[in-house]
């Protein structure tokens, strides 16, 4: 009832769309009445495409967090969450020492509590700010109770993979379609492309590090799916979102793309040799793999790209000073 009265004194104060979003959230508490482990495919659609703040302009306490809110309730309504479910074997120690330093990384950002006025909750230089990065691992965290406070499901992992192959397939139709609007067809306009990621409006790298993270578990749809309709839909969206990729023009991305493509070929065939306890099962990975290698080369061969590439050497120069200077502005002394 606490989370449910937070969510409905949030969205009384929203600013746009207050009837939209709560005909939707009503419609979402009747699917997790009905089926009560729609999360599982909500969460990770949502968490890439719902983001109303070029519109709304809220950032700190935004429509994600209504819908993780409405998430939670249900689920201690239902009695779906336990706290024992973090008491993981040989990983809770870790993860005690994990959220130990993010506690002391928030309170250093949030101390001294500046007094609220109208720039306390709009601005990246407010201490608030520190809430407002602090609560994406709190968030991970309720995730991760209500994961493991589920009793053991077969059909978990596809859900969960299911979720993040909407969020991929979203964000790279987006992707292209600005691709489209701002680029056109040509391969030498200089623009990177952010799809739904607001928080990219003063740059960053959060799209493909989205999907650097998130296309392993599109890949791991194609190989646990037995409809060979569905299989290759799935496919269909790896690719794609690896294509959406490269409208970053990221070369980190296309690092952590090559690396992570290896490991999925190797893994998959290794896995299906342990389950059939034979060679074969390693063609369909390496299709996968060989089509992977097609669209990047598709990708990376605009005059921008190049012009990237080209200039790595001098970029690294950069971020290095950057970086040195970061270390150098540290205060002295423990903290």
């Amino acid at each position: 009832l606490i989370f449910m009265a937070a969510a409905l004194f949030t969205l009384i104060d929203f600013p746009n769309w207050r009837t939209a979003i709560a005909l939707g959230l009503a419609a979402y508490v009747a699917v997790l009445v009905l089926r009560s482990s729609a999360w599982l495919i909500v969460i990770p659609a949502a968490l890439p495409l719902l983001d109303l703040a070029p519109w709304s302009g809220r950032f700190f306490w935004d429509e994600f967090d209504l819908l993780m809110l409405v998430t939670l309730a249900v689920a201690l309504w239902q009695g779906q969450f336990r706290l024992t479910a973090w008491a993981v074997p040989k990983l809770a120690g870790l993860m005690f020492l994990f959220v130990l330093l993010w506690a002391v990384s928030l309170l250093l950002g949030l101390f001294p509590l500046q007094p609220p006025d109208a720039n306390a909750f709009s601005a990246y230089w407010s201490h608030y700010n520190s809430l407002r990065l602090g609560k994406g691992l709190l968030w991970g965290l309720v995730f991760y109770g209500l994961v493991r406070s589920q009793p053991e499901e077969a059909g978990a992992f596809t859900k969960l993979s299911l979720g993040m192959a909407l969020g991929v397939l979203g964000v790279s139709v987006w992707a292209l379609w600005e691709q489209a609007l701002f680029a056109g067809a040509a391969t030498t306009v200089d623009y990177r492309v952010t799809a739904g990621f607001s928080s990219m409006h003063t740059g960053g790298g959060h799209f493909e590090a989205y999907l650097v993270i998130a296309l392993p578990f599109v890949w791991g749809l194609v190989f646990s799916l037995r409809n060979s309709l569905t299989r290759a839909l799935a496919g269909a969206g790896f690719l794609l979102g690896a294509y959406a990729l490269f409208s970053t023009v990221a070369r980190g991305g296309l690092i952590a793309l090559g690396v992570a493509l290896l490991i999925l070929i190797l893994g998959t065939w290794l896995a299906h040799r342990k389950q059939s306890g034979h060679r074969a099962g390693f063609a369909t990975p390496l299709v996968m793999g060989v089509l992977t290698i097609v669209v990047m080369v598709a990708g990376i061969s605009s005059v921008f790209w190049k012009q990237r590439i080209e200039q790595t050497g001098a970029d690294a120069g950069i971020r290095f000073r950057h970086w040195a200077e970061v270390l150098n502005l540290r205060d002295s002394g423990v903290v």
